[in-house]
């Protein structure tokens, strides 16, 4: 860091060196968020068991990769305060989808006994906020990823990055069956009003 005329400069190296900081707080923070394995009694797997086994081995390696290409790049590109940007409005958005679900959260491909639909918070807005924000989240990686990570690390990060998108879509869907066949019209009339992924109208009740 220098000073010219009364303005503070900050080194290239201080500026790497920040973001590697940051974006790694927000990487570990939304690996926390995404790591609660909570399956309690009576809650149901709404999809085969054998593919929620898979995913929870597979979901850190991609997690494990950012963080490694994160700790060893040497320069940032155009394309990393997008993903800064990207990586830290997903993970708010998973943040905020956990804090309106409450008690109502369970890990990606499980329902709850007696289902309850929330429609507060951001659910209010979008359908599925959790896997959007992990989609975004997903996204701002592949901006460093791609341009900073060794190819073998980047169709590494590919690999387990699209297993994870398919698992989402899948459980997104099979939670769809779910909560029409136990909900019936109330869940039709909340579809009927929000979106899936994108906030195109707010959810006002009955």
């Amino acid at each position: 860091m220098s000073t010219r005329s009364g303005q503070v400069v900050f080194s290239e190296e201080m500026v790497l060196l920040a973001f590697k900081a940051v974006q790694i707080l927000v990487l570990a923070t939304f690996g926390l968020l995404i790591s609660g394995h909570r399956v309690g009694p009576g809650m149901r797997p709404v999809m085969p068991s054998a593919w929620i086994i898979v995913m929870k081995l597979c979901y850190p390696v991609p997690l494990l990769t950012y963080g490694y290409v994160l700790w060893t790049m040497d320069s940032l590109s155009v394309f990393d305060a997008a993903a800064l940007a990207l990586t830290a409005v997903g993970t708010m958005l998973v943040a905020r989808a956990r804090i309106d679900l409450g008690d109502s959260h369970t890990w990606a491909g499980y329902s709850l006994p007696g289902t309850r639909l929330v429609t507060s918070g951001i659910y209010a807005w979008m359908r599925h906020p959790l896997y959007v924000g992990i989609v975004v989240a997903i996204a701002g990686s592949l901006l460093t990823i791609v341009p900073h990570g060794a190819p073998v690390l980047t169709g590494v990060e590919i690999f387990f990055v699209s297993a994870v998108l398919l698992f989402l879509v899948v459980a997104g869907y099979r939670e769809h069956l779910t909560l029409a066949r136990e909900l019936g019209e109330e869940y039709g009339c909340y579809c009927n009003c929000v979106h899936s992924c994108l906030p195109l109208r707010r959810f006002e009740g009955e």
